[in-house]
């Protein structure tokens, strides 16, 4: 049976229960491995596990996009047609800057409304911003944008600077006091009750573990609902690196971690350094896999990016080919669809269900597989059906030598109260409604 990454039990505690295999666990499950064996008497609900499914709509409102909308000098000022694309493949939720008094942040507004989305807002652009910046940015979105705001997030990456400069020796000290700022700005106005608070998102290739410990110990926990972090795959299977980035934050934070941004590159003429490309139908398996790996742990998650940079046609630029829709020279909407959102539109659609909130019911459950990488995830919907999600949570391609693995489907048993059934499941998603 599969090992739960060390450094994760916090986060994957309903997972150690169902990987266990004991029936009548005594708390909730919804996800977990295959086991590695058939069930004698299979057919009997006695000798299964329970498993209570999760509510499809909390996994559909779990996924959302990076973007840029305050963007007015590069493709994103086409802001009508970008969003519609994404409400049109089932995205619930962005992330982008907010920027008080900008008529852009205010059509983005109307457009997320218009779309029922929400918008995660970043609202410390860097440590320069002043005290009373960040409380009248907070106050504005109070009094104008309350009920499309998801969450407000501290500082993007403040132990890092892109162009190359020295960071400030204070920047710990200095993020801290924004953070406590930006959440006490947050908890004065009433109309962000619903609101989330993250965390900063340190650039995860430079923090030290002692970072996490001098922000933990210096309170830094009790100024957010949620510990916001970058976590990129770089060209593996989406939780390759679950472990070695996120460990230190579930182990000193405490906190529902927020991926803030996680996605896969399309430049694959790309060869100095950074994170590693993959092609397009690549991105496409691992896209749905993403979604569900962060709803097994009861996180969020936040796609790097809506569209692609201009592009000559190289794909040797890492930076311009992370979106879902590909950009030609610049051109005005209609872009061309990439087949990570078709595969994502084929999920998130399907994991729509709208209404009141819904508990689902217990359910008798068992999956086996002959091999120990195969992992599920069950979703309820209010009408009482269940669907089982299924994947090898292997990577299908060799991102440093450029070349596809070959993952074989293997013969997956999933047996309910109902009786036992065989299914086909490889590197794609496989959705079967129980």
């Amino acid at each position: 049976m599969s090992t739960i990454p060390t450094g994760l039990s916090h986060a994957l505690s309903r997972r150690t229960i169902l990987s266990t295999a004991l029936a009548g666990a005594s708390a909730p499950v919804w996800s977990g491995f295959a086991a590695n064996s058939l069930v004698p008497g299979a057919s009997a609900a006695t000798a299964l596990p329970t498993v209570t499914p999760k509510w499809s709509q909390v996994a559909q409102n779990s996924f959302g996009v990076c973007a840029m909308p305050m963007q007015d000098k590069t493709i994103y000022h086409y802001r009508s047609a970008w969003v519609a694309n994404l409400a049109g493949i089932g995205v619930k939720n962005i992330r982008g800057l907010y920027a008080n008094g900008f008529d852009p942040t205010y059509e983005m507004v109307s457009l997320l409304r218009k779309h029922g989305m929400k918008w995660g807002m970043n609202v410390i652009p860097d440590l320069g911003i002043s005290d009373d910046a960040i409380r009248a940015r907070v106050a504005d979105i109070a009094a104008r944008a309350a009920d499309v705001c998801l969450f407000v997030e501290g500082i993007n990456e403040p132990n890092y600077n892109r162009n190359g400069s020295r960071v400030s020796s204070t920047w710990k000290e200095q993020t801290l006091h924004k953070q406590q700022v930006l959440w006490q700005a947050v908890k004065s106005h009433p109309q962000l009750s619903n609101a989330a608070v993250l965390g900063p998102s340190l650039q995860t290739t430079v923090v030290t573990t002692s970072d996490y410990q001098w922000f933990a110990s210096h309170g830094l926990p009790s100024y957010m609902t949620h510990a916001g972090s970058h976590c990129y795959p770089s060209g593996s299977y989406p939780d390759a690196k679950f472990g070695s980035m996120l460990k230190p934050v579930v182990d000193h934070w405490h906190k529902p971690v927020w991926i803030t941004e996680t996605g896969y590159s399309n430049a694959l003429a790309f060869h100095t350094g950074g994170q590693k490309p993959v092609p397009e139908d690549i991105a496409a398996i691992y896209a749905p896999s993403a979604v569900l790996e962060a709803v097994d742990r009861g996180w969020h998650t936040t796609w790097f990016e809506a569209l692609d940079d201009v592009d000559t046609g190289s794909k040797d630029n890492i930076e311009a080919n992370w979106g879902l829709w590909a950009v030609a020279n610049g051109a005005a909407p209609p872009w061309r669809v990439k087949p990570t959102a078709t595969a994502l539109k084929e999920l998130l659609t399907g994991l729509a269900d709208p209404g009141p909130a819904y508990s689902p019911a217990p359910i008798k459950l068992k999956v086996t597989a002959p091999v120990s990488d195969v992992r599920w995830t069950a979703l309820g919907k209010r009408d009482g059906s269940v669907r089982l999600y299924l994947r090898r949570s292997k990577p299908c391609y060799d991102a440093t030598h450029k070349v596809r693995v070959n993952v074989a489907p293997v013969s997956v048993t999933i047996t309910t109260a109902k009786g036992a059934r065989s299914v086909s499941v490889g590197s794609k998603v496989v959705t079967v409604k129980l």
